[in-house]
């Protein structure tokens, strides 16, 4: 078992994909190495990726005409779904539609990542909020690997401790490999 390298510029990419490595700690590398720090834990991933293969810098600069968020104008049940961002006036709009209890999910944050023609309004897109709410879905995005190991953890310790499972994420994020719940009862309790 290898144990983490250090994140810079002389990682190997396997190297590097073979760890587990915070946002936080994504963007630090992307602001030394001079690659745009913007986008979600997948995307700051690949371009670290891209950079470490090749030595090139991976465009990513926004969309032209897209300056604007749906939310500048204030949003209502007939505004057209166009710019969607998972913003504060758009939470906002949601928790006024359906309570404190909102959260942004997945259904939502998928509006983030694709074009859209306008056909849906902010209406339709509560309606399929609460629609997702009937049919949450059972795995989790795969850069919340946190979440994901504490469910499974729990799931096979149901009597666990937090402590435990903390124990446990730190141990297997820190040694090569997938940081699953599974490869942590592989690599430590056989």
């Amino acid at each position: 078992m290898k144990n983490r390298p250090k994140l810079n510029t002389t990682i190997k990419v396997d190297d590097f994909k073979s760890f587990y490595w915070l946002k936080k700690e994504l963007i630090l590398f992307c602001k030394h190495l001079k690659i745009p720090t913007q986008g979600s834990k997948i995307e700051l991933i690949a371009r670290i990726e891209h950079f470490l293969s090749c030595g090139q810098i991976l465009d990513c600069q926004p969309k032209v005409g897209h300056a604007f968020r749906d939310s500048d104008n204030g949003i209502t049940a007939s505004t057209p779904v166009i710019n969607y961002r998972n913003d504060a006036q758009t939470r906002a709009f949601f928790v006024s539609h359906i309570g404190e209890q909102f959260k942004f999910n997945d259904y939502l944050r998928s509006f983030a990542r694709k074009e859209n023609d306008g056909s849906l309004s902010y209406g339709d897109l509560v309606q399929g909020y609460k629609d997702s709410l009937k049919h949450k879905k059972i795995t989790i995005d795969k850069q919340f690997e946190y979440n994901q190991f504490q469910r499974d953890f729990f799931k096979h310790n149901p009597k666990g401790k937090r402590e435990d499972c903390l124990k446990a994420w730190q141990l297997i994020k820190s040694v090569q490999g997938q940081p699953t719940y599974l490869e942590y009862v592989r690599k430590f309790q056989q």
